[in-house]
């Protein structure tokens, strides 16, 4: 039995739906579904990574790689061949009230509340996301920490970290290195992963509400947390 699709969550309906050329009314017609333009939107017109772009759309990093890759295909072929581009169709829901969904690292004003999980060890960024001996998770509210304790994992690992996590109400995961699986998990639950992250944990969480954490978005682990 093929898996069904899984819905992904888009900001908002197209305002314009139907793109052509002066004078080519009969050109051939180019369909583009709504979640291949909502990646133009989030990546191109917001300037997201792929990493933030899955979290928004409640999709896997290589979901979101496919379509951005399958959006640009078409726009490139309406532009140089002159075809007729229409947006419609799919298999996605958009955010309730229009609003977008997911976490936009503390852009937003207002009182905004997040809880972040960094893997931990001997106040370091641990290395190895599904070997975390512990996370220290911190509150967030107004782009400042107002609490933070360490939880040892107590020998959970792996896959089964990212339901601890969800457990705990994490938003925001911080770790070094982390595998291509996981990541894709963490996405599908809602959680947003910046990865390949070294140093002082309570550093990097500053530089993530500075918006200065620089991270990977690819696979940073080939280990066994994809088995």
């Amino acid at each position: 039995m093929s898996r069904p699709k899984k819905k992904k969550i888009i900001s908002e309906e197209p305002i314009y739906r139907c793109f052509g050329c002066h004078g080519r009314c009969e050109a051939p017609k180019i369909e583009m579904s709504l979640e291949e333009y909502e990646t133009i939107v989030l990546l191109d017109g917001e300037g997201l990574s792929q990493e933030e772009a899955a979290f928004r759309m409640r999709a896997s990093r290589t979901t979101v790689t496919l379509l951005y890759a399958s959006a640009r295909q078409k726009i490139a072929d309406f532009l140089i061949h002159g075809k007729r581009l229409s947006l419609g169709g799919g298999c996605y829901e958009v955010a309730p009230n229009g609003k977008k969904q997911g976490i936009d690292t503390c852009k937003k004003e207002g009182s905004k509340k997040m809880r972040i999980a960094v893997s931990y060890e001997n106040e370091e960024v641990f290395q190895h996301f599904g070997q975390s001996p512990s996370f220290k998770i911190y509150d967030i509210k107004d782009k400042k920490v107002v609490s933070s304790s360490v939880e040892a994992t107590h020998g959970v690992g792996h896959r089964d970290l990212i339901p601890w996590l969800k457990e705990r109400k994490v938003e925001v995961l911080i770790c070094g290195g982390i595998g291509g699986m996981a990541i894709d998990l963490l996405s599908e639950a809602g959680i947003a992963c910046y990865a390949g992250v070294t140093g002082k944990a309570d550093s990097v969480v500053g530089q993530f509400l500075a918006n200065s954490l620089v991270s990977v978005s690819t696979p940073t682990c080939d280990c066994h947390d994809e088995k």
